[in-house]
């Protein structure tokens, strides 16, 4: 086999793995879910939590906050 067959593959290997990740993470992300307390009422919160792989929504909240 060739040098650029060989790479050819590999990348190909590459580009499913990554298309498999991405189908997984987008089919993860589209539920929402809204939790009643179970104490008193005492004030205001918003809370957003995004999973992600970069954590940026978390780090968004964390400034918020």
């Amino acid at each position: 086999m060739g040098v650029l067959k060989i790479l050819g593959i590999i990348l190909a290997m590459i580009v499913v793995v990554g298309v498999v990740m991405w189908g997984v993470t987008y089919a993860n992300s589209l539920g929402s879910e809204t939790l009643k307390p179970s104490g008193n009422i005492t004030g205001k919160a918003l809370i957003v939590y995004d999973p992600g792989w970069s954590a940026a929504t978390k780090n968004g909240a964390t400034q918020m906050g």
